[in-house]
């Protein structure tokens, strides 16, 4: 850590109701790899006696001006309650009001966020940005966690040249009950107009509902070049324990088409995972197999016959790959210290 900081704290009043204000002022701070030119906090506590605590923050960071405005107070021994917070910088801001139990964590309130020119974080990114992004956060806890979330976002960019990345619009709306135990409710996820290296999709979709708490089914689609599928599933979710099952796919990668045979079912139970009915048609060829890791155990048999290599080496960034791909793998052993033991 480097850089230069400079602290002043003043009280005031009656021993039972201290009056207490700060300031922290600093410049060149490095730590972590992070880097602010220059920051100015201020704080202030009316009276220790009923805590309701003021911090303002100003910052230059990246090229970058920014504001943090905070307000916070616990209502007796069971909220910490946020009444108005705001974090705002390149004409960007988020803000809302939270009131958080102690006790369950569970949350209510609204968030919401602007960023119009995605463009003026590039420098913090590390790569080129553009866009505008905008998005609503809904929190109540009415029988657990319920989130109420939208976002949309338009002529997304990220990366330069070949390695470049857009979305014309994306939108994402979700409401669900519960979500930290047994969640229920619907979520949809839109995209249209993307591009990425070699490939763009004109419309992408997935519906996500959840009839009933910790039960899923969804569906969605992606219609582009070279890639077009549909797909269809669904999932159990319960504390430690996870399952998903594809019951369809069927579309096409360049002129070789795509579907799978059988449902593949995928599970994950505390550290444990596995994967087993993977029957892939793809072109002239096929792909089988299953596995998993249980406890230090480790298995997997996969068998690919016949797999043509020309559409996926296009989708990849290979357009003279040609050929087709025969392999037969058997796994079986133990893991321990990241090694596989094989008897």
């Amino acid at each position: 850590m480097a850089g230069e900081l400079s602290a002043h704290l003043t009280t005031e009043g009656a021993l039972g109701h201290l009056r207490l204000k700060g300031e922290v002022e600093g410049g060149n701070i490095a730590a972590g790899g992070a880097r602010i030119d220059q920051l100015r906090l201020a704080g202030e506590l009316a009276d220790l006696a009923e805590p309701k605590a003021v911090i303002d923050v100003t910052y230059r960071a990246y090229g970058l001006d920014g504001s943090l405005a905070l307000a916070a107070e616990p209502k007796g021994n069971s909220e910490l309650v946020l009444p108005h917070f705001r974090l705002a910088a390149a004409d960007s801001a988020i803000e809302g009001s939270l009131r958080v139990a102690l006790d369950t964590g569970l949350t209510r309130g609204s968030v919401n966020g602007r960023v119009p020119d995605l463009g003026r974080w590039s420098k913090l990114a590390g790569a080129p940005l553009g866009g505008r992004l905008e998005f609503a956060v809904g929190l109540e806890a009415r029988n657990g966690q319920l989130l109420d979330l939208s976002l949309t976002g338009t002529r997304l960019t990220a990366g330069a040249a070949s390695s470049r990345t857009g979305i014309g619009r994306v939108e994402l709306t979700a409401r669900f009950a519960d979500i930290l135990r047994a969640p229920s409710g619907a979520g949809r996820l839109s995209l249209t107009s993307a591009n990425f290296g070699t490939g763009e999709f004109t419309t992408a979709t997935l519906a996500l509902d959840a009839p009933r708490p910790g039960r899923f089914v969804f569906q969605g689609d992606v219609k582009g070049k070279p890639l077009t599928v549909a797909f269809a599933g669904e999932a159990g979710l319960e504390p430690g324990r996870v399952e998903m099952r594809l019951n369809r796919l069927a579309g096409s990668l360049g002129s070789d088409r795509l579907s799978l045979g059988q449902p593949l079912v995928l599970s994950k139970r505390g550290a444990d995972f596995g994967f087993s009915g993977l029957a892939l048609d793809f072109g002239t060829g096929r792909i089988t197999g299953g596995g998993g890791v249980r406890g230090q155990s480790l298995s997997l048999a996969l068998n690919v016959a016949n797999l043509p290599v020309a559409s996926a080496g296009r989708l990849l960034g290979y357009p003279k790959a040609r050929g087709s791909l025969t392999i037969a793998a058997t796994l079986a052993g133990r893991c321990a210290r990241r090694k596989v033991v094989c008897p």
